[in-house]
């Protein structure tokens, strides 16, 4: 070699020295002829070591014979360079075994015996591992957000007939032309804290705070246990009474009522949900008797019922989500995860609870809570709804006409009746968006109440409409919704709103707002 081409293979070995990539090339035999230090870093291998030896040394065993194959079609199909790894999925091998995934591209020069092939390579094995993670976090998210969108129609699709049940049952307590009697009341009690329980627990469901961190807020104070007990039975009676199951609550030990310190709502949902197992795996004509005690390590509840029981097997996975015990025959209702979510809440009050249980005679359920002192100035038990007071500021409203543009017959059946006690205000009804519209610059009522979903249209664009027509741009819309998000309450008071309320309405704030909004009319 003379030395001028001495001089330019010199430079050219020093730049392929100097390459990023690992550079490796190989004989017809698949034998290696160069080795750069990128190769060498690559692979774990010094090139002193790597020259001579086959090809195969770097490739994982089972991937060798169909790379071998590749390799010798190439280099007998007379192309000059290609990608590699279009078609299968390449990988290479350190010297430690570790295998690695490798994006390569491959080319040929020289005939016959002459022949050589060049690989150039890289280790993508960080790559893939950005890639797998960037698309972990893409179905993470995904999943989020179908979860908040879930969630966020079913808060939607339970608001719309909770609006219904807590509305009602208000107005049956403060009917003064047909009042109900004492045990229907109680009754009728007992619906409206049922509906105000789901009520909460549905807020929970929706916080997004609490949907990212899956931890629930806690409101901490001094609780009468007996009267959560009083409204978790209230709630699971029908069910008891309906196989005949007799309930019993014994307070023993105590010349004082207890107290505990806990959440009252997390605590009615664990007495609800203990209450449900022992109707649920009891037997016809049953019993359940419910014990509340006080001793050094704070206030217990217990729940004693003659039901089927447990084995000790069935009590070694009864924290297991979504394990019904090989009850799923057995009994229909429930998940499986009613004892987990339990305890859980249980141990977030900072207190413990225990099962005992053998099959065929029973199972025994206790709660041990922290004591707490009487909160000074608070009743024992909230009282009911109080009458609504009719005073002056009924008699002083003027005359009005409210527009109720809403497509639940339901829904404007309650309004209706809410609106019922002042009967100078006249109630007129639009069951769609385009309805509304209509009535809207005809009649130029005092107040609009715009469901924020029509099956026409939007709330937003029957808002839209209305502050876009002179005649009917000063009007006073409240937009009502089953949506309790943030983010739909700022669209609505963007787009002219000028009060959003959140179903279900409560009777009593209800007139309240309806006074006050009757009072406001936007500036066009």
């Amino acid at each position: 070699m003379g030395t001028e081409p001495q001089a330019r293979w010199t430079q050219l070995h020093g730049v392929l020295q100097q390459a990023s990539d690992a550079i490796i090339t190989i004989d017809v035999r698949q034998h290696v002829v160069f080795f750069n230090r990128a190769a060498e870093q690559v692979f774990g291998v010094a090139a002193h070591e790597a020259l001579g030896q086959p090809l195969d040394r770097f490739i994982p065993q089972r991937q060798q014979m169909t790379h071998r194959r590749h390799v010798d079609r190439f280099g007998r199909n007379g192309k000059t360079a290609r990608h590699m790894g279009r078609l299968h999925e390449l990988a290479g091998q350190r010297a430690d075994g570790e295998v690695f995934p490798i994006e390569a591209s491959i080319s040929r020069s020289g005939e016959g015996e002459e022949q050589l092939m060049t690989v150039l390579l890289r280790d993508v094995g960080a790559l893939r591992e950005a890639e797998a993670q960037q698309a972990a976090q893409a179905r993470a998210e995904a999943a989020r957000r179908a979860m908040a969108e879930f969630i966020g129609r079913l808060g939607h699709e339970m608001r719309t007939p909770l609006n219904a049940v807590l509305g009602f049952s208000q107005l049956l307590q403060t009917d003064e032309h047909e009042p109900l009697a004492p045990g229907q009341r109680r009754r009728v009690e007992q619906i409206r804290t049922a509906g105000w329980h789901l009520l909460r627990l549905l807020a929970d469901a929706s916080d997004p705070a609490v949907l990212e961190s899956g931890a629930l807020r806690l409101e901490l104070a001094s609780v009468a246990p007996l009267a959560v007990i009083d409204e978790a039975l209230a709630i699971c009676e029908t069910a008891a009474r309906a196989r005949g199951i007799a309930v019993h609550v014994h307070e023993r030990g105590t010349q004082a009522p207890l107290h505990v310190q806990c959440d009252p709502l997390r605590l009615r949902q664990v007495l609800i949900n203990l209450l449900s197992n022992a109707v649920k795996y009891n037997r016809d004509g049953g019993a359940i008797d419910i014990h509340l005690r006080r001793d050094d390590a704070g206030v217990s509840i217990e729940v004693v019922d003659t039901g089927i029981g447990m084995t000790p097997e069935q009590l070694s996975h009864l924290y297991e989500p979504y394990n019904r015990l090989g009850r799923e025959r057995e009994v229909a209702e429930g998940t499986g995860i009613g004892l987990v979510l339990t305890r859980q809440l249980v141990e977030r009050m900072h207190g413990r609870l225990e099962i005992d249980s053998e099959a065929g005679r029973g199972t025994q359920v206790r709660v041990t809570l922290p004591a707490a002192e009487v909160a000074p100035g608070l009743p024992e038990t909230p009282p009911p709804p109080p009458a609504p007071a009719r005073g002056a500021d009924d008699a002083a409203l003027p005359g009005a006409v409210v527009l109720y543009v809403e497509d639940n017959p339901v829904n404007v059946l309650l309004v209706e009746q809410l609106l019922a006690r002042w009967p100078q205000i006249g109630l007129v009804h639009a069951e769609d968006g385009h309805a509304g519209l209509e009535l809207a610059r005809r009649l130029q009522p005092d107040l609009v109440l715009l469901d924020m979903q029509l099956p026409d249209m939007s709330g937003l664009q029957v808002l839209a409409a209305l502050r876009s027509d002179p005649a009917t741009a000063s009007l006073g819309v409240v937009a009502l919704s089953a949506s309790a998000e943030a983010d739909d309450m700022q669209r609505a008071r963007e787009a002219g709103a000028i009060e959003y309320w959140t179903k279900p309405l409560d009777m009593h704030g209800f007139h309240a707002d309806v006074a006050r909004a009757l009072g406001r009319r936007v500036v066009a």
